[in-house]
């Protein structure tokens, strides 16, 4: 069963922010494997490090997409966050192009043969901007029965913007990364 971020659990209908809105179950899942693709963040390890993310995304041909796998990891082998970087791509049909590293792991993401998100000035708001477009227009669900996925929703209904003040730029709107590490 497929939820949206936005909507009325009860009676599947819209109604504004912070709420589930039950989407179905797909007759044939195989719709959902159209197209795919991951995102890979690698972390500091430890028991209170940044963990390290991986994120399976999949889209149909409507470009609705499902978070369908989110795997967490605190140690620090690259081996088997690569093994299970290329078992999730093998899962759900994510060719390895089809991955994306995070900004500050470039020269990870070059062995590995993949690309790195933009960085730079803007980069960070237009990857959210993304996410967000998405979920107001009804093409971000979550596949709450898949691995991890429950709790990077949960972050992810955490996730909000402040504003603060920066010496010599005044007020600024900023996103807030609050415990946000599967959804970064």
């Amino acid at each position: 069963i497929y939820f949206q971020l936005e909507g009325d659990l009860e009676r599947g209908q819209y109604r504004g922010p912070g709420r589930l809105s039950r989407m179905g179950r797909a007759d044939n899942e195989g719709w959902l494997t159209y197209r795919g693709a991951g995102g890979s963040d690698y972390g500091s390890g430890g028991a209170k490090g940044h963990p390290s993310v991986l994120a399976v995304i999949t889209l149909d041909r409507l470009d609705v997409a499902v978070v369908r796998e989110v795997w967490r990891y605190r140690g620090l082998d690259r081996a088997l966050i690569e093994t299970q970087r290329r078992l999730l791509g093998q899962k759900y049909h994510v060719p390895p192009y089809r991955w994306a590293f995070d900004p500050m792991q470039r020269q990870a993401a070059e062995i590995a043969g993949v690309t790195a998100a933009r960085t730079g000035k803007g980069s960070r708001f237009e990857r959210v901007g993304l996410v967000e477009a998405r979920l107001n227009n009804r093409k971000l669900m979550f596949d709450l029965d898949g691995p991890g996925v429950r709790d990077a929703f949960k972050q992810m209904q955490r996730v909000h913007r402040i504003t603060r003040f920066v010496a010599g730029h005044g007020e600024v709107y900023d996103y807030a990364r609050t415990d946000d590490d599967d959804v970064a």
